[in-house]
């Protein structure tokens, strides 16, 4: 072999050599793109199957919500059925006393709506609790279960106070 094809073929060596490490550095970068983006994936599975969770905790303590308030509603329909056998004037007591908490609730709920301040479909107003003729009142978006904001109310004084 002469000297120029020595050259020649110590340059495409070489070449060879660049050609071959490029295509192993792009296929570990490749390799290692794959293993973030699986780990990504793998990170967002996990905060989705939390978030799932938080929801079904919140849509269990919302049915239970709706389950106390159909209770109470229970508790004033056999009331007023019971009520069926007592006196005329006992009668009449009871149904307005159920008139007036229903009246009383309506009340409160408008009170928050005020409050509120927003003309919205998007969420729902929840009487959460009642406790010394105080309303708990939670301002519920419709499409998460999310509690958004939490009013007291006293419907005696119309005194409505953020929580």
């Amino acid at each position: 072999m002469n000297k120029k094809t020595k050259i020649i073929l110590s340059i495409t060596i070489i070449i060879l050599l660049i050609i071959i490490g490029v295509i192993l550095f792009l296929t570990r970068q490749y390799f290692e793109i794959q293993k973030e983006i699986e780990s990504i994936s793998i990170e967002l599975e996990n905060q989705n199957k939390e978030e799932n969770q938080n929801l079904e905790e919140l849509d269990i303590e919302n049915k239970e919500e709706v389950e106390e308030i159909s209770n109470e509603t229970q508790v004033n329909n056999s009331n007023t059925e019971n009520s069926e056998a007592l006196g005329r004037e006992e009668k009449e007591s009871n149904t307005d006393t159920i008139v007036q908490t229903i009246s009383e609730e309506e009340k409160v709920i408008n009170l928050v709506k005020q409050a509120w301040g927003e003309n919205d479909d998007e969420v729902a107003f929840n009487i959460a609790s009642k406790v010394d003729e105080i309303y708990m009142i939670s301002v519920i978006e419709k499409s998460s279960t999310k509690v958004l904001k939490w009013y007291e109310v006293d419907p005696k004084t119309n005194k409505v106070s953020e929580q």
